[in-house]
């Protein structure tokens, strides 16, 4: 073990990468509860989730330095019609990679919420192949 204090729930897991697909077409547009939008309300959920993980410290811009045994990586992907998928781009956050630290997964999601698709339809597969 690393000595990282974490949740006894993440106690014993190994490294878990897990990427999050956010539905960016207009059906997201529509307030949901105390948000503007569902799609507002997704992503702050999605950083206050992200504040319980145990991420890994491996940053998304540089090759890891080290074998990281144990830890979460995150990644966000939005989807809405075909050929219109996007990850964060280079100069932000994790630069569109998996990232263990989360100051850059909250500049990635800042960057998703600033660049809804807001397409009628929904394609998911291009999305997947990011």
């Amino acid at each position: 073990s690393s000595g990282a204090c974490v949740f006894g729930s993440f106690g014993g897991c190994p490294l878990m990468d897990v990427v999050v697909l956010v539905d960016g077409t207009s059906s997201m547009k529509q307030a949901f509860g105390r948000h503007a939008s569902g799609y507002q309300a997704v992503l702050e959920f999605l950083r206050d989730w992200a504040k319980t993980l145990p991420l890994s410290g491996d940053s998304g811009k540089v090759s890891p330095t080290k074998r990281i045994e144990n830890g979460v990586r995150v990644g966000v992907v939005q989807f809405a019609a075909k050929g219109r998928a996007t990850k964060t781009g280079p100069a932000v956050g994790s630069g569109g990679h998996l990232t263990g630290v989360l100051s850059e997964l909250g500049a990635d999601l800042d960057y998703q919420e600033a660049k809804m698709i807001d397409t009628k339809d929904a394609y998911v597969a291009d999305a997947l192949e990011l």
